[in-house]
């Protein structure tokens, strides 16, 4: 009779830890999921290329962006198209 209540007491506190670790546990991972990764090298910086190539495409791109700003500047001092 007295074995009974001593292992059920024993095996609720062991129940209550075991929870009380996941909690923890899940708490850690879902509401900081970056507290557990550590050394994580910062990403590498785009390298530019200095070939021709690479030159044209990134002074075409800078051009192409100027002339879809200048085209919504345009559009904006028009006011809105019907």
């Amino acid at each position: 009779m007295l074995f009974a209540p001593l292992f059920m007491h024993s095996l609720g506190s062991r129940l209550d830890r075991k929870r009380n670790l996941l909690v923890k546990m899940l708490d850690r991972i879902f509401l900081n999921p970056a507290a557990k990764i550590k050394n994580v090298p910062a990403p590498a910086e785009a390298k530019q290329s200095n070939s021709g190539v690479a030159q044209f495409k990134r002074l075409r791109d800078e051009r192409l962006a100027r002339e879809q700003s200048n085209q919504m500047e345009d559009l904006l001092r028009r006011g809105r198209p019907e």
